[in-house]
């Protein structure tokens, strides 16, 4: 899935786990010739949120990496206060905007922000990796489908 990442972020992401460590603290794919690091996980607590933010501020990765993105595997949650909470711990270290806290549904929400080249690209990464889409709208779940500019406007338009 990191080509899908490439994508979704305009990145070059490489496996940080690989590449600088096993099991490197914080971040799971990092690109540093642009700088952004993601993390994947199936915890979409607040709690696992800040926890990142944390290690990214004690590890300072911050020093090497300007942009990071949290993937929640996990529907995402309305956090309370979450950007006040982030900025209590990075104060002036860093800057972890809280938007860029991403679950599938607000993943296919940005990818209809960026253009038809990249909804071409996904379709043809998505495709590549699990086959020509066959599955009937109705097999996603609501909150992928109850989004006005979601999956299915998307959807609709890769497929004209």
């Amino acid at each position: 899935m990191i080509g899908f990442f490439n994508i979704l972020f305009d990145a070059n992401f490489e496996n940080a786990n690989y590449t600088l460590s096993v099991n490197y603290p914080g971040i799971d794919l990092v690109d540093f010739s642009n700088k952004v690091a993601l993390q994947i996980t199936s915890e979409n607590s607040s709690g696992k949120i800040l926890e990142t933010v944390k290690m990214i501020l004690e590890y300072k990765i911050y020093e090497e990496i300007n942009t990071f993105y949290i993937y929640l595997l996990d529907r995402k949650k309305k956090y309370q206060d979450l950007q006040k909470r982030i900025d209590n711990i990075t104060g002036n270290q860093f800057k972890f905007d809280a938007k860029n806290v991403y679950d599938a549904a607000s993943a296919y929400v940005y990818l209809n922000h960026l253009g038809d080249k990249n909804k071409i690209e996904t379709q043809q990464y998505l495709e590549e990796w699990f086959g020509r889409y066959n599955q009937l709208l109705s097999g996603y779940p609501d909150y992928l489908t109850d989004i006005s500019d979601g999956i299915v406007p998307f959807l609709q338009d890769v497929q004209n």
